[in-house]
C-alpha cells in the first residue's frame, strides 16, 4: 500500500518485531550453536575482550 506523499520505503521500514519466530530460534540453536550455556561465555568472553 502506498500513501501519497510517503516514499515506498517509509511504508513498512523499520520493521521492529518484539519476538523471533521458532524457526529462528531453532536455526540459531542449530547453525551456530547458540544456547543459553554459549551465550552465557560468550558474553564473558566479550566483556574480557573489552576490558
Amino acid at each position: 500500500m502506498h500513501v501519497e506523499g510517503i516514499s515506498p520505503e517509509e511504508d513498512f521500514l523499520p520493521f521492529e518485531m518484539g519476538y523471533l519466530p521458532d524457526f529462528v530460534l531453532q536455526k540459531a540453536v542449530v547453525e551456530l550453536n547458540e544456547t543459553s550455556e554459549a551465550k552465557v561465555q560468550d558474553m564473558e568472553t566479550l566483556k574480557a575482550l573489552i576490558s
